[in-house]
């Protein structure tokens, strides 16, 4: 920098520590993504963010609605500015990858998560598929753009309001204190009951960044208070940051989180950043130029990292650790520095022509478009030129109804031979297969999924009422009971745990069937190896077993057959018939025997109907 002339970030009001408080939000959450052992509670690296974004969000709309400046066409260009470049790049360069890469129902995923990330919603995406904690997660490229999607929720939500009650500006501390308290009630009402729309919603997530905001607000409105405060501003700076670094050592993912404790580290985040730069963590550590270098990337970094550790994570077949994970990291941060030196710098910092802006929302528009029709085309399989891997769930379907409203009746509905099926989801992905060996003969009731397993899911309302209507059929003639369910996941690694949950499981709720039929589990085998080795070459590897599940299988056999139990009980092991020898076969010839990893295929539960079939008939 020569004479006068500033840097484009370097504004009169720019904030150096700001980015070196970026940088410790960054740098937490790529750590606990790559080495998640060593920075167990990295994951606040978001809720930092959401602060920072808060606070400088609003300073921005306050200020220019006090001069009279706002416009809302200024505010979501710079927006657009700001974010699109980056996102585009990321989420092209996953669509790219994953067409060479991702087998049809990962690419099929992907589209739908792009979707997401383009469209600003990855957050209710991820909240109806799954926990952010999950062992899935690891398998979802774009999982990260949760946060994205709340952050522009809020961009959308917050500058409305403030410029619709900017007439009453004396009363804006009302709201946001109005808001701040709404927001908390809902993130405490529901990281009990709900910890997963507590993570996802934007409802249980907006009072971080009103945190933010109300820095914003006493630093532009309160500058008699600011002065008062900026005498401890060096106890707020320190405080600020043993909270964070507190927040890093003692939670992990399984603190409930946010609820109570996202105070630690957005509290920590308002205290530094209302110290002012002249605190001393914000002066001596936060405005080092190593650390405001990586607040400078730190966008571009937080995009490009958990692509990578995740892509890694299905080429592989296991999750990067050690020199690969560092690898990946030292490969996101260059992909970030380049990221900001040749695109964002340039669109974000230079010409401020519309066209920029309408081509930026355009080319965005199209990436959402190509991860929609990937989507609908369900992973484009045409991309490979070996036959198609066939994965039949069947025409007939029972194993989704999870709507409070049993049972689903289907086969023959003349038959006087009933059967009764219910369990979990592997007494559902049942259901294909039985209707096409059975149905012309019997008349089948499935009676959905996860009741009749435990006495607490029993009391569940959608589990009392399909409790009344089995028992509804306690009068009537029953000729066979079909129980089914993970076992590994109701009952305890013992001989007496098994022995207990196959005796409950005898005692079919008060019906009297003339034969029990008890289907142990179904082995669980890595279904992203297996579908990745037959499409793609450089993913063909020796799939991992998964000895737990091995192990638990082979218990529960040996402890079934010598268990003395009424004549009419008897098994069914779905192990024998999937791992002939004790060696599982996924895929014979073209046809998938698994839907995923221990669901089966209507195919896959054709291989027990013969065992099924031979029971009844004697």
């Amino acid at each position: 920098m020569t004479g006068n002339k500033q840097t484009p970030h370097q504004h009169p009001k720019y904030r150096p520590d700001i980015d070196g408080l970026r940088a410790i939000a960054v740098l937490s959450v790529v750590a606990f993504h790559a080495f998640p052992e060593w920075i167990p509670g990295g994951f606040i690296g978001v809720d930092i963010f959401f602060v920072i974004s808060g606070f400088l969000i609003s300073t921005i709309i306050f200020e220019n609605l006090e001069r009279a400046t706002f416009s809302f066409a200024d505010f979501y260009s710079r927006r657009i500015r700001r974010i699109f470049p980056a996102l585009i790049l990321v989420l092209s360069a996953s669509i790219l990858f994953g067409w060479f890469m991702l087998t049809p129902l990962e690419y099929d995923k992907l589209g739908q998560h792009v979707v997401g990330g383009a469209g600003f919603f990855s957050n209710f995406i991820l909240w109806k598929e799954s926990g952010y904690f999950d062992s899935a997660a690891n398998l979802k490229p774009l999982l990260h753009l949760w946060s994205l999607g709340i952050e522009e929720q809020f961009y959308i939500f917050w500058p409305l309001l403030v410029w619709f009650i900017w007439r009453w500006k004396n009363k804006l501390w009302m709201l946001i204190g109005f808001l701040i308290v709404s927001s908390m009630a809902i993130n405490i009402a529901l990281v009990s009951s709900n910890p997963v729309a507590d993570f996802y919603s934007p409802f249980s997530r907006f009072w971080e960044l009103l945190i933010g905001a109300t820095i914003a607000y006493l630093q532009i409105y309160k500058k008699d208070l600011e002065k008062i405060f900026q005498k401890f501003a060096n106890i707020f700076s320190i405080s600020g940051l043993i909270l964070i670094f507190l927040s890093l050592g003692i939670l992990d993912g399984g603190a409930r989180f946010p609820g109570w404790l996202a105070l630690l580290p957005t509290l920590g985040a308002a205290l530094i950043i209302f110290s002012g730069k002249e605190g001393w963590v914000n002066h001596r550590i936060l405005s080092h130029p190593v650390l405001v270098w990586v607040g400078l990337i730190s966008f571009p970094l937080y995009l490009w990292h958990w692509p990578l550790l995740s892509l890694s994570r299905m080429i592989q077949g296991k999750f990067p650790t050690g020199l690969m994970a560092l690898y990946l990291v030292i490969i996101s941060i260059a992909l970030a520095w380049l990221t900001f030196i040749f695109l964002e710098r340039k669109i974000r910092f230079g010409r401020r022509d519309k066209f920029y802006t309408l081509l930026l929302v355009l080319m965005m528009l199209l990436i959402g478009v190509a991860g929609y029709v990937i989507k609908t085309l369900d992973g484009i399989e045409s991309r490979f030129s070996i036959k198609p891997l066939e994965i039949h769930s069947g025409e007939f379907d029972c194993h989704n109804q999870d709507n409070g409203k049993p049972p689903c009746v289907f086969g023959n509905l003349a038959s006087d031979r009933l059967i009764v099926i219910y369990g979990d989801s592997h007494a559902g992905h049942l259901t294909n297969a039985l209707n096409q060996a059975l149905g012309k003969d019997y008349k089948l009731m499935f009676f959905g999924e996860n009741c009749y397993l435990t006495k607490r899911e029993n009391n569940r309302p959608e589990c009392r009422i399909r409790l009344e209507e089995m028992r509804r059929l306690s009068s009537e003639k029953i000729y066979a009971v079909i129980r089914s369910q993970r076992w590994e996941k109701h009952t305890l690694f013992d001989e007496s745990s098994i022995k207990s949950g196959v005796i409950e499981a005898s005692e079919t709720y008060g019906l009297s069937p003339e034969k029990i039929i008890i289907v142990g589990s179904t082995e669980e085998i890595a279904s992203d190896c297996e579908f990745a080795g037959y499409y793609i070459p450089l993913r063909r590897f020796k799939c991992p077993i998964n000895k737990a599940s091995e192990s638990y299988n082979k218990l529960f056999m040996s402890v079934t057959r010598g268990m003395s139990l009424p004549e009419n009980v008897y098994f069914v092991y779905p192990y024998d018939k999937l791992c002939p020898n004790d060696v599982c076969e996924p895929i014979r010839g073209t046809v998938s025997n698994y839907d995923d990893n221990h669901h089966l295929t209507q195919d896959g539960a054709m291989l027990v109907m013969p065992d099924i079939a031979q029971i009844l008939n004697k």
